[in-house]
C-alpha cells in the first residue's frame, strides 16, 4: 500500500512568540526598527494627535472657566500655528504668563 507523505507546512510558533513579545512592548528599540520616524508615525497623524489633545485641553479649561473666552481664542490660534509642543507646554505657558483666571 502506498501512502502519501504528510504535507510539510511552515510553523507559526515563532511568529506567535514574536507577536506576544511585541504586544508586551518588547523589540521596539532602534535596532529593531525599519522605516523612518515619519513612516512609523506619519507627520500628519502626529500633528493630528497633538492638535486634538491641545484643543481638548483648551475646551476643558474654557468650560471650567479657568481661562477667559479671549484667552481661549488667543491660545487656540497659537496652538494652530504650532506654538505648543504638547499639553504640558501649553500649561507651562499659561503659568508663565499668568493666564489662569483669578478665583
Amino acid at each position: 500500500v502506498i501512502k502519501p507523505l504528510p504535507e510539510k507546512g511552515v510553523s507559526r510558533a515563532r511568529a506567535r512568540v514574536l507577536k506576544e513579545k511585541k504586544r508586551k512592548g518588547k523589540r521596539r528599540g532602534h535596532g529593531s526598527r525599519s522605516g523612518s520616524r515619519g513612516a512609523r508615525l506619519p507627520k500628519k497623524e502626529a500633528w493630528m494627535k497633538k492638535i486634538r489633545a491641545l484643543r481638548k485641553k483648551l475646551r476643558e479649561l474654557k468650560a471650567s472657566r479657568t481661562i477667559t473666552e479671549t484667552t481661549y481664542r488667543k491660545l487656540y490660534k497659537m496652538a494652530s500655528s504650532g506654538r505648543f509642543e504638547s499639553v504640558g507646554d501649553l500649561e507651562r505657558y499659561l503659568k508663565a504668563h499668568e493666564l489662569w483666571r483669578k478665583r
